[in-house]
């Protein structure tokens, strides 16, 4: 089975994996020594999202929102065109960039790409490393261009 069991269906839409091991931590005993325990720090986690919202929100494209879809899918970002959600399964969480159903195809085809490459962006603010979808049980990974940080604010 791949890592993300968290898939799209719409033919502009696409997603990204978080793996939850991002956000684990090594458990030390009073002497500061390592336990070998891990610990999942969701703290850690939800200020990670908030990171990722503030990036989008810079684009001017999308607005904060907060609803939930079927089957667990939390929105947290939408356009005119397209709502960014979040979706956690067994590993990771899915960052995924969903069709709106009342929105122009045609503009949806057109800005796809570009805010595909916006969410990528924004996580690699954070991440070096990301989960991408293969097809059914399976996955990928993609890694931050070393020189990804040349050039930004």
């Amino acid at each position: 089975m791949g890592r993300g069991n968290v898939c799209v269906h719409g033919k502009y839409e696409g997603l990204y994996y978080v793996d939850y091991d991002n956000f684990y931590y090594d458990v030390t005993d009073d002497e500061d020594n390592e336990t070998g325990e891990r610990e999942f720090d969701q703290m850690y986690m939800e200020d990670t999202i908030e990171n990722f919202k503030h990036e989008m929100l810079k684009s001017g494209v999308f607005t904060e929102c907060d609803r939930w879809h079927y089957r667990d899918i939390h929105v947290i970002l939408e356009s005119k065109l397209f709502e960014i959600a979040i979706a956690e399964n067994e590993w990771s969480y899915a960052v995924m960039l969903l069709q709106k159903e009342d929105a122009s195809v045609g503009l949806q085809k057109k800005h796809y790409e570009s805010y595909l490459r916006k969410i990528r962006d924004a996580l690699f603010e954070q991440f070096s490393k990301l989960g991408v979808y293969g097809g059914a049980w399976t996955h990928g990974t993609i890694d931050r261009p070393e020189n990804f940080f040349e050039g930004r604010e």
